[in-house]
């Protein structure tokens, strides 16, 4: 009877450690992949060829969207696009599933701010 409950601690560590092991992996991978998952969706911008405007006192005023980059989950990154457009603007965003082997690209809805 001793022996059983040794056991079952072991196995709760065993398993603890694992799944705290395969996070930290998750997390390392993933912050590996942003620069990666923000050149993917930079070409992905150019391709749509989808630039922010601004109104200023000479006129309008084109510019290229910002991207910023975070990790939501191991083995994922969020990587978002502010696009003004006058006083309004969109966020597009793409979540990124990172494998081993590359990414795996999900888009997501944009977001309008009026």
């Amino acid at each position: 009877m001793s022996r059983l409950p040794r056991a079952l601690r072991w196995i709760a560590c065993t398993s603890l450690l694992a799944v705290a092991l395969a996070a930290i992996t998750g997390h390392l991978l993933a912050r590996r992949a942003m620069p990666d998952a923000i050149a993917d969706m930079r070409r992905q911008v150019a391709a749509d060829q989808v630039f922010g405007q601004f109104f200023r006192d000479d006129g309008i005023v084109r510019q290229r969207p910002t991207f910023t980059a975070r990790v939501e989950n191991p083995f994922v990154v969020v990587v978002s696009c502010w696009v003004p457009t006058g006083l309004h603007a969109t966020i597009l965003q793409n979540r990124y599933v990172v494998m081993p082997g590359g990414l795996r690209r999900q888009e997501l809805p944009p977001v309008h701010l009026r």
